[in-house]
């Protein structure tokens, strides 16, 4: 690039907040309790193991779910259901 096309080129600051990982069980609404290492089911992806809760300020908690396979998947707790786990 040139020295004037350099000066053109926008230039953007940006903040990046990382979320606040959460240690403890978290309860839903319908009183559904999940934590880390719990099994949960999505309709997408299938049934996964919760391996990190953590919380967003702009979108709320958050699990991230591996379903197995490489499927690595970052979902709102409202949008799984709880599986028990086998025996």
């Amino acid at each position: 690039m040139t020295e004037e096309q350099n000066s053109k080129v926008a230039r953007v600051e940006m903040e990046i907040t990382l979320p606040t990982i959460i240690e403890d069980p978290i309860k839903r609404q319908d009183g559904t309790i999940l934590a880390v290492g719990d099994l949960v089911e999505y309709p997408e992806f299938g049934v996964g193991r919760i391996e990190r809760i953590w919380c967003y300020d702009s979108v709320g908690t958050c699990f991230y779910v591996d379903f197995g396979n490489g499927v690595k998947e970052e979902i709102h707790p409202d949008f799984v259901r709880k599986v028990a786990k086998a025996k």
